[in-house]
């Protein structure tokens, strides 16, 4: 069996080819009844290559791979579509896995970042490592799964947003989630918890990708050159104690690489930066989320302005960063002011609430 074989290469260390990948993402998405050989080989195979770790190389590969057996929305410029013709667009999400459960920031993000102009491809799913995840807190705001791909392409058009829900557009993963389930009640991460941000099927120009392990910054940055981005920042934040988040943070240092100048230019942003214009430094209890109702109130309150203070200098850095991913500006503060301004102005809130106006 070919997964026996690869896991035996993998134990000694040795990188998986291209071809080699192909193969096994082919059976990776093949039906596996539960507790058979081939479930078991499944789980055998995706625990061996996490524990050695991935390679760029590799997590390249099943990237590529995984975006072939994808569908394409509509809307789409691959699908034909014209209404990204003319404009940037750009995705914003992280890997997750950082345990510190702050609220739903990108997805804030996405209003704000849709009133400057840009074009917002938002790939994001239900929740798996937090309280909130895109799809639950957009789901209280009205924008339910259910929604058809003619409700995204009249938003996207009109409104500069589209949110794509990963299982409908990976209908192959199905078969896979009983494995990965499987291995995460064994406390056993897999590739899947790294690669959702890179397989959007849209294929955005630019992206803000936020990872919670500062370790695979150059690999995720390797991936969307592959990949195609005409720029990209990889983030990875930390609390004032030092932990890691897959956001910008304003509670201490952020490391990232900006695919023009190189993935392995791990550049450090530090508080003092920030807080030369005037930005505070926070503290996590100041900045966590809560349920998709309280973090969709809190969406509302931050794009209406009614709320101030570290989660919306949180939100602001956040979107000054894909500013400046999108080469929509050139510095942070220039980002920071344009955001802040979009929320300001009242055209973040409009933005929502248009949008909500165009729900079935």
């Amino acid at each position: 069996m070919l997964f026996d074989a690869l896991t035996k290469k993998i134990q000694s260390g040795s990188e998986l080819s291209t071809q080699e990948i192909a193969g096994i993402c082919e059976l990776l998405v093949e039906d596996s009844p539960e507790g058979s050989a081939e479930f078991v080989a499944k789980m055998d195979f995706l625990r061996a290559l996490s524990l050695r770790g991935e390679t760029a190389n590799e997590l390249g590969a099943f990237v590529q791979n995984f975006l072939a057996l994808a569908r394409q929305p509509q809307w789409s410029m691959a699908a034909g579509s014209k209404i990204l013709e003319g404009y940037k667009s750009i995705d914003v999400c992280g890997t997750g896995g950082d345990g510190l459960h702050l609220y739903n920031v990108s997805t804030t993000a996405v209003f704000v970042l849709a009133a400057c102009g840009i074009k917002v491809l938002k790939h994001g799913n239900r929740s798996i490592t937090s309280q909130s995840g895109g799809a639950d807190v957009l789901s209280q705001l009205g924008f339910t799964p259910e929604l058809d791909e003619d409700f995204w392409s009249r938003c996207l058009d009109e409104q500069g947003w589209a949110f794509l829900l990963a299982p409908q557009y990976h209908p192959a993963f199905k078969a896979i989630m009983p494995v990965r389930q499987a291995l995460a009640a064994q406390g056993q991460k897999t590739l899947f918890n790294l690669i959702g941000p890179l397989l959007n099927p849209a294929s955005p120009q630019y992206q803000l990708l936020g990872v919670s392990d500062a370790s695979i910054i150059p690999k995720f940055g390797s991936i969307l050159q592959q990949l195609g981005r005409k720029n990209a920042w990889v983030i990875c934040g930390h609390s004032e104690q030092g932990k890691p988040t897959d956001e910008f943070s304003n509670m201490g240092d952020t490391l990232y690489v900006n695919l023009k100048e190189g993935i392995n230019n791990i550049q450090t942003i530090k508080p003092q930066y920030w807080q030369s214009w005037g930005v505070k430094q926070a503290q996590l209890s100041q900045v966590v989320g809560g349920t998709p109702e309280e973090n969709a109130q809190l969406i509302q309150d931050l794009l209406s302005g009614k709320e101030q203070g570290a989660k919306r200098e949180l939100l602001l850095l956040n979107v000054a960063a894909a500013l400046v991913a999108c080469e929509e500006v050139e510095t942070l503060e220039q980002g920071y002011a344009t955001a802040a301004k979009a929320i300001d102005s009242g055209a973040a809130y409009k933005n929502l609430k248009s949008s909500q106006q165009l729900l079935p």
